[in-house]
């Protein structure tokens, strides 16, 4: 908490005469992040403060003294150049993401500014912008954090392959929808709660969760076990009566805690949610009784420092079983939207607990309670940590998928046009090589087609047939621009479908942008002790490693895709005497 900048932050505001709603509209901020700056619970960044400074009309070092480090809370932006579009997405994104800072921007020069001041996990970036295109503003954003995760948002779907190009994670159409961000966030590259690392732990809600779990399951561990030490010392006597209301609490909070989760499982909204609001009011209505149960023994009472349980103690305990009794069947409805280790978890942690609870009620089981609680406890966090992980591998797993197919939509569509139309004209010039074009047109087109469907690797024979039959259609166009040699007497391995033709299409591309010299193209392969090897050289006008992006960019599917599939690495270098090398190594199995 920062009080100080809060105070400070607030007595501005009041002296400049601004609301937090004017506040809100001058920052392009949601009114909640306001509020949190002035209760203490968040921090703007160096960026924000400059521009409170300027809304506020006052020195910037005054906010800069009273500001501390900036916090953990990941930095989420959206660029758009539409007030009303950005005012409206705002909230939304702040109702899926919680816990990250959420910032909004007209600017695309003011986006870049926080992005260099800043990490940014996620940018929402509008494709249209006024006076720059929201592809050089990823390309930008991706230059200052390649880690960066980029989701494009359009009224249009006519830019969607631009788009992936660019090294973004998705692309969205408006409205900002919290459906629609959901699902873009379940698609990012660099998930926030991992950083993109392999093995991912707990993401940050569940990580919060079960600290704050544990940390009751252990204070409620604790007072008991001091109520076992001084259970036989008459002169604790009023000690035990303090002690048993902690216990009592302790207990009940632990009840309430599997709704939230829950509720955070299925993606439901908890502000809104009528069974939380409910077990809320089951534990206030249990608190009132514990508490009044201080002035009277019709519940319990203590004598001679010993526990007794009175007539009406089944009723003091009868909303906690009631908020038990609540979650179970809350799960049991809500188990379509669930894993099976979320559900299994849950169910385990609940179903023996609330027949523990109920039987609490009529008989001393609350030592057994409280070690059940643990021990379910711990099976439910290790079922849900591995739920994590499974489904951290399953998404890489779709992402790479999901990228083949990207990279066969990518077919240029230039290239299919100039196709066509040569064909067109070659039909009257030369019919038999017409035929062939078509020919190698149909087999370019069934390959590509035919990746979409596979979901392992494939021969490289059957990748090189791909490549060999594209470079043949675009070799009946630039017959004497483009020259191709094959030295591949190795073919006896798998590669990720959709990798060599991609890489001798870009070599193609790039090639063919000199000053209209031939372009000259090798394909080796290469069979090592502990590698096959594919090797891809053009004499083109290469590239600069520190300036051109671009190659990078095209080829990053390919990379990643080798990683995770076939634990291979892809490699560009400039080639000797100029041009470009590429270089893919798959290891032996």
């Amino acid at each position: 908490m920062n009080m100080i900048f809060a105070d400070t932050m607030k007595r501005l505001r009041e002296e400049k005469g601004l609301s937090r709603k004017d506040l809100e509209k001058q920052m392009y901020v949601t009114r909640s992040t306001i509020a949190r700056w002035e209760n203490g619970s968040r921090l703007p960044d160096a960026v924000m403060i400059a521009r409170l400074s300027e809304v506020l009309n006052v020195d910037i070092n005054i906010l800069l003294s009273a500001a501390a480090k900036s916090d953990e809370y990941p930095n989420v932006i959206l660029v758009d150049d539409s007030k009303l579009i950005l005012t409206g997405s705002l909230p939304v994104l702040e109702e899926v993401m919680p816990n990250a800072t959420v910032m909004g921007f007209i600017k695309a020069s003011d986006a870049v500014e926080y992005a260099k001041a800043n990490h940014v996990a996620l940018a929402f970036l509008d494709i249209e912008l006024r006076n720059e295109s929201g592809l050089d503003l990823c390309r930008e954003m991706l230059k200052i954090n390649p880690r960066t995760n980029v989701v494009y948002l359009t009224a249009y779907s006519d830019y969607a392959l631009d788009a992936w190009g660019t090294g973004a994670s998705g692309f969205m159409l408006k409205p900002v929808t919290p459906e629609g961000v959901r699902e873009q966030l379940k698609n990012l590259r660099y998930p926030f709660w991992t950083g993109g690392e392999i093995m991912p732990a707990l993401d940050r809600w569940n990580r919060r969760y079960f600290i704050t779990f544990f940390s009751l399951l252990l204070m409620y561990a604790v007072v008991l076990s001091i109520d076992m030490i001084i259970y036989t010392n008459p002169d604790m006597a009023a000690a035990q009566k303090t002690i048993i209301i902690f216990e009592y609490l302790f207990f009940s909070v632990l009840m309430t805690m599997p709704m939230p989760f829950l509720l955070h499982c299925c993606g439901e909204s908890q502000k809104s949610s009528v069974p939380l609001r409910t077990v809320m009011a089951l534990w206030g209505i249990f608190c009132i009784v514990l508490f009044s149960s201080q002035f009277t023994d019709a519940f319990y009472y203590t004598a001679d420092n010993q526990y007794f349980r009175a007539p009406l103690f089944p009723l003091m305990i009868a909303p906690l079983a009631v908020i038990m009794l609540l979650n179970t069947a809350c799960l049991i409805k809500r188990r379509k939207k669930l894993s099976k280790k979320i559900f299994t978890a849950l169910l385990v942690y609940l179903l023996p607990t609330t027949i523990l609870v109920i039987s609490y009620m009529f008989a001393a089981v609350d030592t057994l309670v409280s070690f059940w609680m643990a021990l379910c406890g711990m099976t439910m966090f290790c079922l849900i940590l591995t739920d994590n992980v499974e489904k951290y591998m399953k998404q890489q797993r779709e992402i790479a998928t999901q990228r083949a197919d990207i990279m066969v939509l990518q077919m240029r569509p230039h290239f299919i046009c100039n196709t066509m139309m040569g064909i067109y004209y070659l039909c009257d010039q030369d019919t038999k090589k017409a035929k062939q074009v078509t020919l190698d047109f149909t087999t370019y087109l069934r390959k590509n087609f035919a990746a979409i469907a596979s979901e392992d690797t494939i021969p490289f024979s059957a990748e090189l047939e791909h490549t060999r039959a594209y470079l043949a259609v675009e070799q009946a166009q630039f017959e004497d621009s483009l020259f191709v040699s094959f030295d591949t007497p190795h073919t006896m391995f798998r590669v990720p479908p959709l990798t060599l033709q991609p890489i001798v299409e870009n070599a193609v591309k790039h090639g063919m942008k000199s000053s209209g010299e031939p372009v000259h193209i090798s394909v080796i392969t290469r069979n090592t002790d502990t590698a096959s090897e594919i090797i891809v050289e053009d004499d083109g006008p290469g590239f600069n490693p520190v300036n051109d992006n671009k190659p990078h960019i095209a080829l990053n599917n390919i990379r990643e895709r080798l990683e995770l599939m076939c634990r291979g690495k892809l490699e560009i270098s400039q080639r000797e005497g100029g041009g470009t090398l590429v270089k893919v190594t798959i290891p032996t199995v």
